[in-house]
């Protein structure tokens, strides 16, 4: 998978442990198709990692994914779009809920 016009910003990279989360927002597309945009925000001050993922794919062409699919899942898209989804997880070492 190839993130492509991908641009986006972090903010409050530090180790203090009042600083707060590092935030990650990002836009681009996924393999020249679409439009990506999530936010993430990690807390570095923790001992074991965690993440919130927050995002949404507008506009994806699902052949698009046609690249990575066939060698992970034996599958392929012959046709199909994502007009607009979105998507929030949360992670710890021990889980990812979503």
């Amino acid at each position: 998978m190839e993130f492509t016009g991908l641009h986006g910003t972090v903010e409050n990279l530090n180790t203090r442990p009042d600083a707060g989360p590092m935030i990650a927002n990002a836009r681009g597309g996924i393999n020249g198709s679409g439009n990506l945009h999530l936010i993430m925000s990690i807390p570095l001050d923790q001992p074991a990692p965690a993440m919130d993922l927050h995002g949404e794919v507008k506009d994806l062409d699902l052949t698009a994914l046609n690249t990575m699919l066939p060698p992970l899942l034996g599958v392929r898209v012959k046709s199909g779009a994502v007009v607009d989804a979105h998507f929030d997880l949360n992670s710890n070492t021990a889980r990812i809920k979503g």
